[in-house]
Formats: C-alpha cells, sequence, structure tokens
C-alpha cells in the first residue's frame, strides 16, 4: 500500500502537531511560540491538557494567530499515550509530529524536515514512515547563551548526513538512543494505536511496532531544543503508588524488547539481562493485589489480555528470565519494603 500516493507538494506544506499538557503555562507557551516561528502553509495543533491544575483554556482562548488549535480536556489524568491516540484519531493533515509541552522546535524545523521526506525518491517512500531531526540538549553551563544560536553554529559547523533504518537498528545497534524530533505520516500512525492503558507506557513500544514494517530517515540536523524538565514523567520520584501505576506499561515494554530485539543480544548483553530481571520484576507487581488496588483497570487489563500477550516466546529471552528470575524477584520484595 502506497501510503504517500496522496502526499504531495500541495499537501507538504500542512502538519498536525499534537501537545498533551500538565506543565506551567510558561511551558506551553514557549512550544507555541516556536510553532509561530514555522513557515508551513497550515497548521492544527492538538492541545489536550490531561487534568493539568494550571489554566490551559485561558491561555488557549488568548492566542491569536494562523495556527487551528483544536483543545481538549481530561478531567481524570489518564496519560500520554491514551491522549496521543485521540490525537491521532482527529488529525486531519498528512503529517504529524509530537511537539510535548516543556519543549520548542527551532524556526522552520517543520519545513526543514519536510524538505528531507521529498527529497526521498517518490518510489521508495513507502517504505518510509517519516523523517527525524536531533535534539539539542542545553547544560547548565549553556544557561546565559541562547539556544538558538548555539544550534545554528552545530549545524552550519556539520554536513547534511542522514541514515535510514527502522527504530531499533538505531537503538540497538547503531547506539543511538538520543532524544529524536519527527515528523511522521498520519495514515501509518492511524493504522497502529499507541496501547489504551492508564498513565503510562514507553513511547519507544509503539516506535519499535512500526519500525518492524517501516524505515524512518534520520538526518543530523538539529531542530529541537529538549528542555529537561523536572516535572517531567521520567523525572519523577517512583513510590510504589506510582510504580503500581505504570506497571503494566513496564510489562508491555520489557515483554516486546524481548520478544523482538532479542536479535540484538550480543551487542547488547548487559541491557537485556536488566531487562529480564525487570521483567520477573514487574509480571509480579503487575499480578499483586496492590496493583489491583491502586490500578484497577490496568489490573484487569492484565488480566483478561495483557498477561497472555506478554508471555516470552523467544528461546533466548526465557533463558534470560530463567536465569534472571532471582534477581527479579528480589527487585520486587525491595520494591515493597523501601517504595
Amino acid at each position: 500500500m502506497n501510503l504517500d500516493s496522496e502526499v504531495n507538494t500541495a499537501t507538504r506544506q500542512r502538519v498536525t502537531v499534537f501537545t498533551p499538557t500538565i506543565n506551567p503555562i510558561w511551558m506551553l507557551e514557549r512550544a507555541y511560540k516556536s510553532l509561530l516561528q514555522q513557515s508551513v502553509e497550515c497548521i492544527q495543533w492538538i492541545v489536550i491538557s490531561d487534568a493539568s491544575e494550571h489554566d490551559v483554556s485561558s491561555f488557549i482562548e488568548s492566542t491569536n494567530s494562523f495556527i487551528e488549535i483544536v483543545y481538549l480536556r481530561n478531567e481524570k489524568r489518564r496519560g500520554k499515550n491514551i491522549c496521543y491516540n485521540f490525537a491521532v484519531d482527529l488529525a486531519k493533515y498528512d503529517f504529524f509530529c509530537i511537539l510535548d509541552d516543556d519543549d520548542e522546535i527551532t524556526p522552520n524545523a517543520l519545513n526543514d524536515l519536510l524538505d528531507v521526506w521529498f527529497e526521498i525518491p517518490a518510489n521508495y517512500r513507502h517504505f518510509f514512515w517519516g523523517v527525524a531531526g536531533r535534539s539539542f540538549t542545553p547544560t547548565p553551563s549553556d544557561k546565559e547563551k541562547n539556544p538558538l544560536t548555539m544550534i545554528d553554529d552545530l549545524n552550519a559547523k556539520s554536513a547534511f548526513k542522514y541514515t535510514d533504518g527502522s527504530y531499533d537498528y538505531m537503538k540497538f545497534e547503531l547506539k543511538q538512543n538520543d532524544e529524536k524530533f519527527s515528523i511522521c505520516l498520519t495514515a501509518v500512525l492511524k493504522s497502529f494505536p499507541d496501547d489504551d492503558i492508564h498513565f503510562h507506557i514507553a513511547p519507544s513500544v509503539m516506535w519499535s511496532r512500526i519500525s518492524r514494517n517501516y524505515i524512518m530517515r534520520y538526518t543530523n540536523r538539529y531542530v529541537r531544543i529538549y528542555h529537561d524538565s523536572p516535572n517531567g514523567i521520567m523525572k519523577s520520584k517512583l513510590d510504589l503508588k506510582k510504580l503500581s501505576e505504570r506497571t503494566l506499561g513496564l510489562v508491555i515494554w520489557l515483554a516486546d524488547d524481548l520478544n523482538f530485539n532479542i536479535k540484538y543480544f550480543k551487542r547488547n548483553t548487559h541491557h537485556f539481562l536488566k531487562l529480564a530481571a525487570n521483567y520477573v520484576r514487574y509480571r509480579t507487581h503487575a499480578s499483586s493485589q496492590y496493583h489491583k488496588q491502586i490500578s484497577p483497570e490496568n489490573y484487569e487489563l492484565y488480566v483478561t489480555k495483557y498477561r497472555e500477550t506478554t508471555k516470552i516466546q523467544s528461546p533466548l529471552s526465557r533463558i534470560l528470565i530463567f536465569l534472571a528470575w532471582p534477581v527479579g524477584k528480589i527487585y520486587f520484595y525491595l520494591d515493597r519494603l523501601f517504595r
């Protein structure tokens, strides 16, 4: 199926941007200002407040620009992956990207990535699901510097290069696991919805699933400024309650890597040994009564669906799990004692 057949120069200037938000408004405003600096013809900006404590609606009402804004609010926190599924369903343009509320993109970043897409020969585009650029993360020593100027210098000094490959190949074989910013074909994303579970699941699960069917063009051009937010989900301390809320997402992620990416074991031996121990650890959490008490919806999903679908099929991964079983159980009991 040629998903690019309807994507031509007439529609290349139209992009749907999805932003889930829980952070303070000044962060969302920074992301919005970076969208105002884009040169594409049309932007549909889908903003979903995931039970944010901040007055997102007032900010949305105060905006006045060429950007078409679709605003939704969850009264109860549901998680980025569920918000993402809503956004993909609502997306009306051929290209889709995710801009987190605590980040920003460089001027003309969307157009720069679209240029890369249309440099792919038309008869090869059906193999691809998007293009990705690099993210620049300012360090504490860069506090007084203009990050856009620093990015311009980096891009000016480097020759344009790209790598065509799958997400898993880039991560496990080339060891390129740094933050990326991508523009993807909306039609592909619609055919690979994220898991409809609550609270959190690693985005890499969905990227891996798509990359078993399509490749992406990865460029060395910096197009996003990644701000290390103290409120980010990866920064928050995992007490037992939060860990239980994320347990199902962790099990799905671990099972996916152990079943489908174990072919990269020789290049990532330590990584897969850790995955095996954590698989035992979080499968035990998923079956616990505490998980049922804290996250009943996810517990029910685990019992009725994911207990079977997250079983390990790979013989090598089964051996790793057998070897890591005592360590995984120790981790589980330490979680219960000290979190």
